[in-house]
């Protein structure tokens, strides 16, 4: 939090903008750069407000990326703990039969 002062327009506008931003959030990558894209090229909006526009989208695309990136791994890691225990039962396996 920063301990800037808004006044309540200023607040409404700001937390209207962090609500739309986490509603992106919830998009695909590809939606999340098409947006970039169009807020870039956006003649509606001064070159402070396309700049500020588009480093929150790039934030909110790093994001996404993260958490997909993170899911991604937790699954990695559940498969990676597969292979292990299945190796460990080859092994085993293995060491049985040889001695039989």
């Amino acid at each position: 939090m920063t301990n800037m002062q808004y006044s309540s327009e200023t607040q409404r506008k700001v937390d209207a903008t962090i609500e739309a931003e986490i509603k992106r959030s919830l998009d695909t990558p590809t939606q999340i750069l098409r947006s970039i894209y169009e807020a870039s090229y956006d003649k509606t909006l001064n070159e402070t407000g396309r700049l500020t526009t588009v480093m929150g989208r790039l934030a909110t695309l790093l994001v996404c990326l993260s958490i997909k990136a993170d899911s991604i791994q937790n699954k990695m890691v559940w498969y990676n703990r597969i292979i292990a225990t299945l190796t460990a039962v080859i092994l085993f396996l293995t060491i049985v039969l040889l001695f039989k």
